[in-house]
């Protein structure tokens, strides 16, 4: 019989293979104590079931919202995606004009069966009662105290049992009235106390950061609960919360992933990033990724089929390499086994990513108008290499048509 070469050759090449041939875990890839293995490929949260698999998904209007109010429902909606999405948020009515927000909804319900329910659409009150008996409390916030809306978010996101921030205090007061306590005041606490409080619950693969001015505080709200991940400010220069953050997830020794941006210089951010081992996802201005993450066949939102894919190509891989260890081998295929394990033994392998770094922003907000995909007219710096069609298509499609501005298709 061969010596198990090939397969000691996968298991050295890549180190995660045993995780990504099992079985997937129910809730969040990444964890809060860093593993004593490499652990699972990517830091991405995952719901224990994908959007529309537990019921419909509740579609939000959000322009008569107040900013803290927003918050509150964002915070609401990545608690819920934990078990399941639950929470899609429009700029307004479909009535008052259309949106890439009610094109995404439209294709999570023709294209993948989601069934929509829009009796909260004006009504975020009735979307805070309906679902007040899975929350466990909530976190006060002060949208103006610096940091406050970071630290109260990334208390939200520690907490086990299902915690929701609010700022206003007539929101609290409602939620006083339903039985949902106060269970902590971060109207005056700093991101970096809130962080060393926190930090044990956290994830260390994945942080959300935006300004400790509240300015983005809707933007990747739910995300951050969702995911567990820390929300704080990436200054120019650094800071110490922001520094704890990426030593954490350094000391994973496991791909992180960074959401959010910086306001400050992006060669830094992206710089001290990378020596962290982080991805950096532009996406400070992202809303619903819960919801649009956890499906199948959305074109760069997708977290299932990834992660399935790769999972089943190392299983096959795997497989394989146990069958042929089971036959019965010759010289030839033990010298090729033994070749195998030593040049996967020292291989690494580096992919290259041409990509508008806003992409998932770009899809959440106005890619589809005139002045960019919808554009009426040809594109005179059209690549016939990136841009093959010269004719400009607003719709979805799911295999992927090109864009006739500079800009790839996302």
């Amino acid at each position: 019989m061969l010596v198990p070469a090939l397969t000691a050759a996968l298991t050295a090449a890549v180190p995660w293979a045993q995780e990504a041939a099992g079985p997937l875990a129910p809730e969040l890839l990444g964890q809060h104590k860093p593993p004593a293995h490499p652990g699972p490929l990517l830091p991405y949260p995952r719901s224990q079931l994908p959007v529309g698999a537990d019921g419909p998904l509740y579609v939000v209007a959000t322009d008569e919202v107040v900013t803290a109010d927003l918050v509150t429902l964002e915070t609401l909606g990545g608690l819920l995606a934990r078990r399941s999405p639950k929470l899609y948020t429009v700029p307004s009515p479909p009535e008052r004009g259309d949106s890439s927000e009610h094109f995404w909804s439209q294709a999570l319900a023709s294209d993948l069966g989601v069934k929509l329910d829009t009796r909260y659409l004006g009504d975020v009150r009735g979307f805070f009662r309906h679902f007040a008996s899975s929350v466990t409390g909530y976190v006060r916030f002060n949208l103006n105290e610096t940091g406050s809306v970071n630290a109260a978010l990334t208390r939200c996101a520690a907490h086990t049992e299902g915690a929701i921030a609010v700022g206003e205090p007539a929101t609290a007061a409602f939620f006083d009235k339903l039985g949902v306590p106060q269970l902590f005041d971060a109207s005056y606490e700093k991101p970096l106390e809130a962080y060393h409080a926190s930090r044990a619950s956290l994830s260390h693969r994945l942080a959300v950061f935006q300004p400790d001015d509240g300015s983005k505080a809707p933007h990747m709200a739910s995300y951050a609960v969702f995911a567990r991940a820390p929300t704080v400010e990436f200054p120019e220069g650094g800071s110490e919360v922001q520094r704890a953050v990426l030593e954490d997830m350094h000391a994973t020794k496991a791909l992180g992933a960074a959401f959010g941006w910086t306001g400050a210089n992006e060669f830094e951010y992206v710089s001290k990033l990378s020596a962290s081992g982080v991805w950096a996802h532009a996406s400070d201005w992202s809303d619903d990724l819960p919801a649009l993450s956890m499906s199948k066949g959305l074109s760069n939102l997708v977290v299932h089929a990834q992660l399935d894919a790769a999972r089943q190509q190392l299983r096959t891989q795997v497989e394989s390499a146990q069958r042929l260890e089971r036959a019965e081998g010759t010289e030839e295929v033990r010298a090729v086994g033994a070749e195998a394990a030593a040049e996967a033994a020292h291989t690494h392998t580096v992919a290259f990513v041409m990509s508008d770094g806003d992409n998932l922003q770009w899809l959440q907000n106005d890619w589809r108008s005139e002045q960019w995909y919808a554009d009426p007219g040809p594109d005179p710096y059209a690549d016939p290499f990136l841009n093959p069609n010269p004719n400009p298509n607003p719709g979805y499609n799911p295999t992927p048509t090109p864009n006739p501005s500079p800009y790839p298709y996302p």
